[in-house]
């Protein structure tokens, strides 16, 4: 499992068992406690958000800060130890393919 799949799926955790708490019940499926509350999963919240933020930059001149910072790969083509191997490119990429965008259609 990478580690972009464990945060999310502890984000999710963590939205989950808040909701249990301010509903007051414990023993219900994720599902039954995602229809009481009218709420969506934390990491559909996130991948919309994210989606909408990449709409804004494309729409920028290639010039602007924010759209060279998602095109932006590091100088020798590495990252420095312990960085998740994941960009920002491909978590993009990632979120444009579950709406069923690609990345050239969305520039």
């Amino acid at each position: 499992m990478e580690k972009h799949e464990k945060d999310t799926q502890e984000t999710d955790l963590f939205h989950q068992q808040n909701l249990r708490k301010i509903i007051g019940v414990m023993w219900v499926t994720n599902t039954d406690v995602l229809k009481r509350t009218l709420r969506r999963r934390q990491q559909d919240i996130v991948g919309k958000r994210r989606f909408w933020f990449v709409g804004h930059v494309l729409q920028m001149a290639p010039g602007f800060p924010a759209h060279s910072a998602i095109d932006w790969i590091p100088f020798d083509g590495r990252k420095r130890k312990g960085r998740p191997r994941k960009t920002r490119q491909s978590t993009f990429c990632d979120d444009l393919h579950a709406r069923g965008v690609s990345w050239s259609e969305a520039e």
